[in-house]
């Protein structure tokens, strides 16, 4: 069989351990974009993947950004898209101690990134829609998201609202 490939898009990239995870499954990662500003996370991503566009700043990721890799998808003849995504867990974390304060949870300055993973999911179904080619069948799209347990409910029932799924509990 001929190995099947994949777009994969990457949000809060760290090490690059979706591309790593796709490559031991047996997926050829044609087209790749990655989102990770910690300078030593992307310098070893680099190292990892220097195949990888890194696009920096998650909040900077533009439709037009999205478009061009979906167009290279189809282009390329891929058999999946994937979002895979991590946002920083810091303020919804059950271990996180506030000294009797309320956790900070989606409104922590780095915690509230975890809004652009519905924007640029978003994005992704937009353009897999307007750069569909006449010939073509619509890419098939999945999304990943990984966090911690989180503590306070109305905030874990906001991140299942805002993804449109429920948690998927792994120990």
């Amino acid at each position: 069989l001929p190995q099947a490939s994949l777009a994969l898009v990457e949000l809060f990239a760290g090490l690059r351990t979706a591309h790593v995870a796709a490559n031991i499954e047996g997926y050829k990662v044609a087209v790749s974009l990655s989102s990770e500003i910690d300078p030593f996370a992307e310098e070893l991503g680099k190292v990892r993947q220097p195949d990888s566009d890194n696009l920096g700043d998650v909040t900077k990721i533009t439709g037009a950004m999205i478009k061009k890799c979906v167009q290279a998808a189809y282009t390329l003849g891929v058999q999946l898209i994937l979002l895979v995504a991590g946002f920083p867990c810091k303020g919804p974390s059950r271990i996180r101690t506030t000294g009797g304060r309320a956790a900070p949870n989606l409104n922590d300055k780095q915690s509230k990134l975890f809004y652009e993973i519905p924007r640029i999911r978003d994005e992704l179904r937009r353009a897999l829609w307007e750069c569909k080619p006449p010939d073509k069948k619509e890419l098939p799209f999945r999304l990943i998201v990984e966090n911690v347990i989180i503590k306070d409910k109305p905030t874990a029932q906001e991140v299942s609202d805002k993804l449109g799924c429920s948690p998927l509990r792994i120990e």
